[in-house]
């Protein structure tokens, strides 16, 4: 890049913005002044707690990388099996490792689609995409999913802009901001 330090500063300012953002939205709320609260932006770092609230499952909570470069979010499953049904559709069964307990818990989901992912090594691979539902403090949504073998990666959840766009901004300099989402045990509490 011919200029680094101006795409810094863009970005910057782009931060700045948004935070800013964000109060001048908290501070016309607390002076009696209505603000569609579906346009409330939550500040969250760069690692969070996820829960993944699936019903029929059992909860799940687990590390996540907000990542705003991904345009999709991906998480690490194994034993993946679909299903066809008799109405043609499918379902798929895989199991997730919850990081709170370490114990691996099977979720079951509909198939919402096939993704055609390009690796970095420039090949397209065919990859199972399942909505659920997902939660990080007290910000709550659904987001499509990869599943995949995150085994190599640091954080077995990756949350793409697909869950994060006009929910949050990523303070990338932050880690662990959210509060922790409702699932945890009495232990932990």
């Amino acid at each position: 890049m011919l200029f680094p330090h101006i795409n810094h500063l863009f970005k910057s300012l782009s931060l700045c913005f948004c935070l800013w953002l964000t109060q001048f939205s908290s501070d016309l709320s607390a002076s009696g002044t209505t603000c569609n609260s579906n346009y409330e932006i939550k500040v969250l770092g760069l690692v969070e707690f996820v829960a993944i609230n699936s019903p029929g499952s059992p909860q799940i909570l687990s590390k996540a990388l907000l990542d705003t470069g991904a345009t999709h979010s991906a998480i690490h499953a194994r034993n993946i099996v679909t299903q066809e049904n008799i109405a043609g559709s499918s379902t798929v069964r895989f199991e997730i490792k919850d990081d709170q307990t370490g114990q691996w818990k099977t979720v079951q989901r509909p198939l919402t689609r096939y993704a055609r992912v390009k690796t970095h090594h420039g090949s397209a691979i065919k990859r199972m995409v399942v909505t659920l539902p997902v939660q990080v403090g007290n910000l709550a949504g659904t987001s499509e999913f990869y599943l995949m073998n995150r085994q190599a990666f640091k954080y077995p959840v990756l949350l793409g802009r697909s869950f994060l766009r006009d929910r949050a901004v990523v303070d990338v300099s932050k880690q662990n901001i959210a509060n922790r989402p409702l699932c945890m045990s009495l232990a932990d509490r």
